[in-house]
């Protein structure tokens, strides 16, 4: 008998034939997640050996009738949204990708997030389906200082951009780093004080969720905020509010709390001093190909 295998992410429908026709030994259900709706979710994992989800919740109400599957693999670098324990308890096999799978990619999508705010592309973009002229002054990056909150594989790359495009450059981290031409902060409110865009690049867990509380949030005044690391890590709502009164400037934003966006994500998206995308920073071809196909390995397939 073949096992059933349920795959999630989008990214794998355009790889679905070739999947199909080289892992034979398999039944593949394809479904081009993410699949928010838990009822919807319980249902596709009934009668599931394996599976490689995206960002859904794997919880107790997902699992606890579930009793074929045994290996479960994230389509990511880390699984904040897998209950590893419960998963122990029910001795299923947790696995994720390699930390630096996809970091150039997304160091790349904060670049272009970034350079689309400081060089006013989506006033430009604006303007030119309604035939205007109208000029309005770049940011330049000798003038412009920029906060990279978090230096591990995706922050050091995204350092490595903006240095070389010669912006003033700040960091926080646990530790300061040798050799940077940049400022070293070891506090949150301290860099944002001191830098013009504050661009975030940490993880999802439970010393960075909220880490952006509403007193730090406070501190966003006139500034530009990039996130391409996970919406949990602030305060939505308060977001919300101090975007729709211009208290800050801009953001580009990547991720959100709710994705796909609803409720105030989707508010947030709407707003006309936000550029936002769909959690697609890591989604070119090269990268998503090496993503598909180390998942598929990281199950211990055989094609």
């Amino acid at each position: 008998m073949k096992n059933n295998i349920l795959i999630t992410p989008q990214a794998f429908s355009q790889y679905k034939k070739y999947i199909k026709k080289n892992y034979n030994n398999y039944n593949f259900k394809f479904v081009k997640g993410p699949i928010n709706d838990k009822k919807v979710l319980i249902e596709y994992m009934q009668n599931v050996d394996a599976c490689i989800i995206g960002s859904e919740k794997i919880d107790m109400q997902i699992l606890k009738d579930q009793k074929r599957i045994k290996k479960i693999c994230r389509f990511g670098s880390n699984y904040e949204n897998i209950d590893i324990k419960l998963c122990k308890n029910k001795k299923i096999d947790v696995f994720y990708l390699k930390k630096k799978i996809n970091n150039k990619a997304v160091a790349r999508h904060t670049l272009a997030l970034l350079l689309n705010i400081t060089n006013n592309l989506k006033y430009y973009i604006d303007i030119s389906k309604k035939n205007i002229w109208r000029r309005k002054k770049n940011l330049s990056p000798i003038n412009t200082s920029v906060a990279i909150i978090g230096f591990g594989n995706i922050g050091r790359i995204v350092y490595k951009y903006l240095n070389k495009l010669e912006f003033k450059l700040n960091y926080f981290s646990r530790s300061p780093k040798k050799n940077l031409n940049a400022k070293y902060f070891s506090s949150l409110e301290k860099i944002i004080i001191n830098s013009d865009i504050i661009s975030i690049h940490l993880p999802s867990n439970k010393k960075t969720k909220k880490l952006f509380s509403r007193k730090v949030m406070k501190l966003l005044k006139g500034k530009i905020l990039i996130n391409t690391s996970r919406g949990d890590l602030l305060d939505e709502k308060y977001l919300y509010e101090l975007l729709k009164k211009n208290y800050i400037n801009f953001a580009g934003l990547d991720v959100f709390e709710n994705e796909p966006t609803i409720k105030i994500s989707q508010k947030i998206r709407k707003l006309p001093n936000v550029v936002s995308t769909c959690h697609s920073s890591f989604y070119d071809e090269y990268t998503i190909k090496k993503m598909i196909f180390e998942s598929l390995k990281k199950l211990k397939l055989k094609n």
